[in-house]
Formats: C-alpha cells, structure tokens, sequence
C-alpha cells in the first residue's frame, strides 16, 4: 500500500509541478522528483521565488509562503502542518528533517515604525546539513543552524545553534555537543 501511495504522489506531482511553474510565471524551480502532499500549499507573491532541489517530502498541510523573498530547500524531509514563511532568504540544506507543526519565519513586525502593519525586519534563515528539528518549534529571522545539530521539541530559536550540538527550550539553549564516531559494543 505505501509503494502505490508513493508511486501516486511521483504521478501527480509530475503533472502538478509543470502547472505551478506556469502559475507562477517561472518563480518555482524544481528537481524531477518531488514527493510533496496534495494537501501542502506553495504559494508565491510580489518577487519571491521557491527553488526545490533533490527529492524534497513534504506531508500533508505544510504551507511554504515565498512572500517577496528566496526559499531554497534541498532534499528535505518536512513534516505536516509546517509553515515556512520568507520575505528576505530561506536556505534549508540536505538532509535536514524537521517536526511536524514547526514554524520558520525570516521576518518581523518592525518596532520602531510609525505605522507597523507594512514595515518588517528581515534576516535570512540558514538550517545546514543533516539537522534534526523536533515538533513544535519557532525558528526565527537571523538564525543559523550549524550542520548536525539538534533542535528539541517545543524550541524557540532566537539565536546561532553551532554545528554538532544540542539545543532546546524557550528560548533554545545549546545544551551539549552531539557524540560524533562513538563505537558501540
């Protein structure tokens, strides 16, 4: 039953794809084979531009919103009801995994602006390789996730997570390093 599920998916997408690089006059780039829910949402507005590299999934209701900005994503597993949201940059590298309901914005409300309801402040989002982001997470603007790292369950991520380490919380706290080589007996 999974292998015909799979095979539908390869199926539509090739149809669906083609469609919605139309749509969106040329704004969507991608790789031959995607594997991405029905029920998942690309949505493109003002310049923004989606690129999909590799074999991308992405389950049912995520939501991947380029509004003016770049959302590159390579060979990725996204889990349901993710929302990534992009009005400067979104590079999320190989091998990457992360939660469902996880949440990953490169922009905010402006404070200090007169009239607030058009003004934004923008730093680009860099999640490296082979990242593991657990369920219910925020990840903010100006964020870099170094390669291997782990992001707990539940994390708020307002600042840099270095490469190979461990970090949760609210708001996320490099905890410890990741055991890298260890040998088992």
């Amino acid at each position: 039953m999974k292998r015909l599920i799979y095979l539908l998916r390869i199926l539509i997408n090739i149809f669906r794809f083609p469609v919605l690089f139309l749509v969106f006059l040329g704004r969507l780039r991608f790789s031959f084979i995607q594997l991405i829910s029905i029920k998942s949402k690309l949505f493109i507005e003002k310049k923004g531009k989606i690129i999909l590299k590799g074999k991308n999934v992405f389950e049912a209701a995520s939501f991947i919103h380029a509004c003016g900005g770049k959302i590159c994503i390579d060979n990725a597993f996204i889990n349901r009801n993710c929302v990534i949201c992009s009005m400067g940059n979104i590079e999320i590298h190989s091998g990457v995994t992360i939660g469902p309901n996880t949440c990953i914005y490169d922009h905010n409300h402006a404070k200090d602006s007169g009239n607030s309801k058009n003004q934004y402040d923008i730093g680009e989002v860099i999640i490296g390789k082979n990242v593991w982001i657990g369920a219910n997470c925020v990840i903010l603007k100006g964020v870099h996730i170094g390669d291997n790292a782990i992001i707990g369950a539940g994390s708020v991520v307002t600042k840099d997570i270095e490469s190979d380490s461990v970090a949760f919380g609210a708001p996320a706290v490099e905890k410890r390093k990741v055991f890298k080589n260890v040998k088992t007996i």
